[in-house]
């Protein structure tokens, strides 16, 4: 039996069972041979994405070996019958998966490539030892901070910041140098700069001379033009009042031009251009006389005309490289910078090492570079294949293309309507339809299958978001039918097409969906407060979101079950404040889960200050304050610092910090907590700090200052958002990517789609004539560019752009389970420059079956009915990997590092009548006896040790006698029947996080029996550890339970 030869495209649309349809195709490939897995890459691109992705494997092969009924199984042989036979291996597909778990090969893409690069080290010529850095704030605070050092010693330099400080000034981006440079430096960890990179021009002072040169060119001409309309115009003492369209018209350009100031010609001058010969005012005196002059000044409006339509695009072009050019001069010398860093530091970030490994493969066909790896992979299932970039995907090429040149199998699952991380580097163009060229050579056996029904929304969110996604994209090809490029509108169609876009529902009916249409001032019975700082449209949507979450509590439903999206990380922020002003108090969001704002992170990190720099008044302030915080205590934080307060904190506590200062990182940060206490509750905030500290005592050099330093450059860090608390969740869209919520609000709806404060980048280049040496350049994608040789390249963007938000809207709307509210504002303008644009465009348009109410523009499908709680499945649910039973740690076990040592030195010290030789010796035992399950492989043990060199020795071989007397015992030799399920040495953690590790404990039905071998000599402690390990047992549920304490030297067993 064999894997067919085909590369799979599913297209996933929201709720379509992407993680159940790639576990599917898994467990296709691995039940025909068991030990495929070991041959099977899965790629994901969150951890989240790939823990989900093993536990479906990991359960699904669990159920099929119990014979337990699995919806996946059942999917597998339905479409595949002759797997029903195969049954009896999903046994051996879990064993072997477990037996060799490093080679389940699932795996976020990042460390997938991270492995690769490792192992590639001295090929790709990266560090044999470098780290993966992912703080690139700290890279760029590093590398500004030695840009400033060389502006005194390099004139370019000072001479290209000041330039860009200047341009900034003008942009209204402010003054702030070192904040401008730091948000362009921000630009070195970009796909796209990284793949332009060998062809950008670092010569930028002759850059420079080339296009001052097409400048000048076209300024000296058209102010020759325009001096000689002036000569004439003073000649005849005329006035600009005297001409047609004083300000705008033909005559107002020419004087411009001739006063070096290079206005575009408008459309009043294009209407004179084609034949207009009234140039006089009407009722001015000298009207006549101008018009006289019309076939004169028709002349100098021809050649003017003539010249600019000749030259303005290269002009406009020279113009804008140049006013852009200082942000590659300085993104070069950042990156000299960069590179400087990261050798004498050895490290990597993400993107450096996908760039490594892609020039690495160049464009190699065959996957040399992956045996390297140590595994050769067969089949590759790749997730999420609409934010992998154009890099992840070189560097992927070549191992898809191998597994179908070996006859075997290879798949993606996406959704190019999700892909919104752009901005990351991610092409949907990809899936849109560029893979079918990409392997071309393979079209004959590519599979393209939509997936199209949606097991999330029930059939009225369904039925609106096919209604009115279709609507939106006959909308969008309408009205950008002229503006787009012809290649763009078909990236639309691909994008939107019928096939993926129309889903069928398979929920039951009892869903809502209502879009309210805010109007642009107030209404007459809006009662609300009314908060200044914020826009109409912002306080209505707020006052809706509020009225909106008070109707569902009155229908049943809970904080829980409601979740908020929102465009801005600032929206966040703005309408938390709002709903706790009025009494929605249960609500998560992320600045909720900021572990810096939590006393107790801030107790522990500014004592790690304080232990830094004695001299830190601020860190010492902040200790008294946290410390009293979490007392119940309230202290003035101002007031703290209008004194001296170094004697505030007690001297036997400052002793304390003298000895923390000379203990690793992490003993040092569990000491302060043991110090204030902070370890007697299960403080999340501390945890996730501690976590954090470990990952970073990992590196090489972890000093505290190193940390201190490391960590204050740090994007600041949160809580992961547990799913399983009774609060309303506020989110951006981007976060709520893979996620689903009963109830769903997107409250302001009206984001702009381009410009504002935010204008994109891109790196470009044109082949045209004058412009040919002059490599890739950092443009910002203004509207000027409409006037250049990059005007395909604006409107390629403008449409991406577009593509991003429709997708944005997609995503938002898709999350819903039930119920799905949402607010735009009244924009009947038909430019579609907002979602609240396309939103009514939609609704005008007829294409999409909503009621609206008589006396507002509030729209709905379906009715608000009470909440219905779902039943639970009766499925019994045998040691899930996916839901396993939840136990909560009532607090956290510290380590106690100094009675840790005192403890060893105190055994020590009590076996020192026991000598070394001896403990190596039962130890040996010990360790053999662990690896023992039954009697026939005590035997074979025995007979194993008789062979020893050990044996001459005397307390080997007594240890060996009370083996073989084991082996007579009938006792024992009941312990290795295989009447009982055996756990040897298994660890077992309590709810106060403390570990016990028996050595050998069997049960059955009936009993349960704790074993501990002894080869010293009997102990009081010996029975106080074995009936702790008892007592534990009982608690977990077993009813009879037994203790043995089984001592070799000479042969007994002590029953408890």
């Amino acid at each position: 039996m064999s894997t067919q030869n085909k590369f799979q495209i599913f297209r996933s649309s929201a709720g379509s069972g992407k993680t159940f349809t790639l576990v599917k195709e898994y467990f296709k490939i691995i039940l025909e041979n068991p030990d495929r897995f070991k041959h099977t890459l899965a790629i994901t691109f969150t951890n989240k994405s790939m823990a989900e992705m093993k536990s479906r494997i990991l359960e699904t092969a669990q159920d099929i070996a119990l014979n337990q009924n699995n919806d996946i199984y059942n999917k597998v042989i339905e479409e595949k019958h002759e797997l029903k036979a195969r049954q009896k291996e999903a046994k051996k597909v879990l064993k072997n998966i477990l037996h060799n778990y490093p080679q389940f090969s699932i795996s976020t893409i990042d460390s997938f490539f991270s492995k690769v690069i490792r192992s590639l080290a001295y090929e790709s010529g990266v560090p044999m030892q470098f780290q993966i850095e992912l703080n690139n704030k700290q890279i760029i605070d590093k590398i500004c901070a030695e840009l400033y050092f060389d502006i005194g010693t390099d004139e370019p330099l000072k001479k290209w910041l000041l330039d860009f400080t200047n341009h900034k000034i003008k942009e209204e981006k402010g003054w702030n140098l070192d904040k401008n440079l730091k948000d362009a430096a921000k630009e070195l960890f970009n796909d796209a700069f990284r793949t332009v990179q060998p062809l950008r021009n670092e010569n930028e002072t002759e850059t420079v001379k080339k296009l001052n040169k097409i400048i000048a060119v076209y300024e000296s001409a058209a102010n020759k033009i325009g001096k000689s309309f002036e000569s004439v115009y003073t000649k005849n003492n005329l006035d600009i009042s005297d001409f047609y369209r004083t300000n705008t018209g033909p005559a107002k350009i020419l004087l411009n031009w001739a006063a070096k100031n290079y206005t575009e010609p408008n459309s009043y001058v294009q209407k004179f251009y084609n034949g207009n010969t009234e140039w006089g005012r009407a009722k001015q005196a000298n009207k006549d006389l101008v018009d006289s002059m019309a076939m004169e000044f028709n002349g100098m409006l021809d050649e003017a005309m003539q010249h600019h339509i000749r030259n303005s695009t290269d002009y406009n072009t020279a113009k804008e490289i140049r006013t852009n050019l200082y942000s590659t001069a300085v993104l070069n010398k950042l990156d000299e910078k960069y590179n400087g860093y990261k050798e004498n530091n050895q490290v990597l970030t993400i993107n450096d090492y996908m760039h490594s490994l892609s020039n690495l493969v160049g464009d190699d066909d065959t996957p040399f570079v992956y045996e390297k790896v140590g595994t050769r992979f067969h089949h590759l299932l790749i997730d999420e294949f609409q934010d992998t970039s154009a890099t992840q995907w070189k560097n992927l090429k070549p191992l898809v293309e191998n597994s179908l040149a070996e006859g075997k199998s290879s798949l993606v699952v996406g959704d190019a309507k999700q892909s919104i991380y752009r901005w990351r580097g991610s092409r949907m163009e990809l899936l849109a339809g560029e893979i079918h060229d990409e392997l071309a050579h393979w079209e004959k056996i590519i599979e393209d299958e939509p997936l199209d029904t949606n097991y999330r929304s029930t059939k009225e969110i369904v039925e609106f978001n096919n209604a009115f996604f279709h609507a939106a994209k006959e909308i969008v090809l309408e009205e950008k039918q002229t503006s787009f490029l012809p290649d763009d509108l078909e990236t639309i169609k691909h994008v939107y097409d019928e096939e993926t876009l129309k889903q069928i529902p398979h929920e039951k009916d009892g869903g809502y969906v209502e879009l309210n249409i805010l109007p642009k001032e107030y209404p007459a019975n809006f009662n609300a407060e009314i908060q200044q700082e914020y826009s109409v449209f912002y306080n209505q949507a707020m006052q809706y979101t509020l009225q909106t979450i008070n109707s569902l509590y009155a229908k049943g439903y809970k904080d829980e079950d409601i979740c908020i999206l929102v465009r801005k990380k600032d929206e966040i922020k703005m309408l938390t404040q709002f709903l706790l002003q009025n009494d929605i108090s249960e609500i998560v969001s992320a600045d909720s889960l900021f572990i810096d704002d939590a006393s107790s992170v801030a107790l522990l990190l500014n004592t790690l200050r304080h232990i830094n720099n004695y001299d830190d008044q601020v860190a010492i302030a902040n200790i008294i304050y946290h410390h009293n915080t979490l007392q119940n205590e309230n202290y003035d934080w101002n007031a703290l610092l209008k004194f001296k307060i170094v004697d505030s904190i007690p001297s036997d506590l400052e002793e304390e910090f003298l000895k923390v200062k000379s203990l690793p990182l992490l003993n040092a940060c569990e000491s302060i907590c043991r110090l204030f206490e902070l370890d007697t509750t299960n403080d999340q905030y501390i945890l996730k700090f501690l976590d954090i500290v470990l990952a970073y005592s990992k590196r090489p050099e972890s000093n505290l200052s190193d940390f201190l330093e490391w960590y204050e450059s740090s994007d600041t860090q949160s809580l992961d958002n547990s799913e399983n608390q009774n609060a309303i969740q506020i989110m951006t869209i981007h976060k709520s990517k893979g996620l689903q919520f009963p109830v769903l609000i997107v409250p302001f709806a009206n984001w702009q789609y381009s410009g504002g404060a935010k204008v994109s980048t891109e790196w470009l280049k044109t082949e045209e004539k004058n412009f040919e040496d002059i490599n890739f350049q950092s443009i910002r994608m203004v509207s000027n560019l409409e006037k250049t040789h990059f005007i395909n390249d604006y409107k390629h963007e403008q449409s991406l752009n577009l593509i991003d938000n429709l997708n944005l809207l997609y995503v938002a709307f898709t999350r819903a389970e039930n119920k799905l509210f949402i607010a735009g504002n009244d924009d009947s303008t038909r430019n579609l420059s907002n979602t609240s644009q396309l939103i009514k465009a939609v609704l005008d348009s007829e294409k999409i079956e909503i009621k609206k109410a008589d006396n507002a523009e509030v729209y709905s499908i379906g009715t608000i009915n009470n909440k219905i709680e779902k039943t639970k499945d009766d499925k019994p649910n045998i040691n899930s990997f996916s839901n396993p039973e939840q136990i909560t740690l009532e607090n956290y076990q510290f380590l106690d590092w100094e009675n840790t040592y005192s403890l060893s030195l105190k055994s020590l010290q009590e076996k020192e009548d026991f000598g070394k030789e001896e403990i190596r010796l039962g130890n040996t035992i010990h360790n053999k006896l662990s690896r023992v399950e039954y009697n026939d492989e005590l035997h074979e043990l025995i007979e194993q040790l008789k062979q020893k060199e050990e044996m001459q020795l005397p307390h080997f071989s007594e240890l060996v006698d009370g083996l073989v007397e084991m082996e007579k015992n009938p006792e024992t030799t009941r312990w290795f029947s295989k009447d009982f399920t055996i756990k040897n040495e298994k660890n077992i953690i309590d709810k106060d996080g403390k570990l016990y590790r028996p050595d050998r404990v069997i049960y059955n039905e009936e009993k349960c029996l704790v074993i501990d071998y002894k080869t010293g000599a009997q102990s009081n402690e010996h029975k106080k550890q074995v009936n702790e390990y008892c007592s534990f047992l009982r608690k977990m549920g077993h009813k009879k339970v037994a203790g043995f304490i089984l001592y070799l030297s000479p042969f007994f067993i002590d029953k408890l």
